[in-house]
């Protein structure tokens, strides 16, 4: 079993790799496509009616996006959210 192994099979340990996973997934569609409406971070700002480096925690991960900010971005961007749940 690798060490990696070892971590994930701690309950505690997998719902941080979900948690991360998942701020992953969100983030990285989110930057993908500002870049390709070439949105900056201070437009994003402007339009959720917040200030530049508060959209810098949310896409570097130092705080934790709501699902409504998810949903108002993603208006904003012109983007559908979709979420699915899988088993293992």
């Amino acid at each position: 079993m690798t060490l990696y192994s070892q971590y994930a099979s701690e309950p505690e340990n997998q719902k941080l790799l979900n948690r991360a996973a998942l701020a992953i997934k969100v983030t990285e569609a989110i930057c993908e496509r500002m870049l390709n409406q070439d949105v900056s971070r201070k437009d994003l700002a402007e339009k959720m009616g917040t200030q530049p480096h508060v959209i810098d925690w949310w896409l570097e991960g130092q705080v934790t996006l709501t699902l409504k900010q998810i949903a108002d971005i993603c208006t904003i961007l012109d983007m559908t959210p979709e979420f699915s749940i899988t088993g293992r």
